[in-house]
């Protein structure tokens, strides 16, 4: 998983990664595997500054790809249930990407569910409210 990880933090590494299927492999580990700690690397290191940067291009490169959508926001819905991680995720330009997803994808409920998962656990902190409250058209389309 580090070396999908490392790799993927490489802009030009993250296109072969993405259609190799590696990104959704890393999120399905890291969900699977909650206790083992160096399968949990990429979300510690996340979590620390490290790198939100191949979790947000994913988003934001594949904002079509309802699977890449619903693997990126797990893995920011993951890394958002603390203060640190809202901060982390607020300040990192995750929400914009989030509301464009959710506006892309408003038939999948998989991909609402994910988005509203994460912009719950981040409308817990004050500094986010103002992005989400600019997304409420998404929010609410997501919640037909």
């Amino acid at each position: 998983l580090a070396v999908l990880w490392n790799l993927a933090s490489e802009k030009s590494n993250q296109e072969p990664i993405l259609k190799q299927g590696g990104f959704q492999a890393v999120m399905l580990a890291m969900r699977e595997n909650k206790s083992d700690a160096l399968v949990q690397a990429p979300n510690r290191a996340a979590k620390n500054g490290e790198s939100l940067a191949p979790i947000l291009a994913a988003l934001r490169e594949h904002r079509g790809v309802a699977e890449v959508q619903i693997e990126g926001n797990g893995a920011l819905w993951n890394l958002s249930l603390d203060d640190a991680g809202r901060q982390l995720v607020g300040t990192e330009s995750g929400i914009p990407l989030i509301l464009a997803g959710m506006k892309l994808h408003t038939t999948s409920a998989e991909v609402q569910e994910q988005a509203m998962g994460v912009l719950s656990n981040l409308a817990l902190s004050a500094m986010n409210h103002p992005l989400i409250s600019a997304g409420v058209d998404s929010i609410t389309a997501g919640m037909r």
